[in-house]
C-alpha cells in the first residue's frame, strides 16, 4: 500500500474494487501499463487505483492514452484532503 501525502488533493483513476484482494495476474486483465497499481482498503473493499493527478482532465488523457477500458469498474476518484 503505498501512503499519499495528505496535504494535497489529488485524482485517481480507479480500476476495480473488491470484497476479496484480487491476484497480480487478475489486475493485470484490468490494467497492464507503467502506472504502480496502488491498494487501498476501505468500507469492507479491496480499492484498485493508478495514478496521482492534479486534475480530472490530466486523468482523463491517462486514462486514453494507456487505453484503460472500464470494464464497467474504472472512476475518477479523489483522494488526499
Amino acid at each position: 500500500i503505498i501512503s499519499h501525502d495528505d496535504a494535497t488533493t489529488f485524482f485517481s483513476i480507479q480500476i476495480n474494487a473488491s470484497k476479496a484482494r484480487l491476484e497480480p495476474a487478475q489486475l493485470a486483465t484490468y490494467y497492464s501499463g507503467k502506472y504502480k497499481i496502488v491498494l487501498t482498503e476501505a468500507d469492507g473493499y479491496f480499492r484498485y487505483s493508478v495514478g496521482k493527478f492534479l486534475s480530472v482532465e490530466d486523468a482523463k488523457k491517462v486514462i486514453e492514452k494507456e487505453k484503460i477500458t472500464h470494464h464497467g469498474t474504472w472512476e475518477m476518484i479523489l483522494l488526499g484532503q
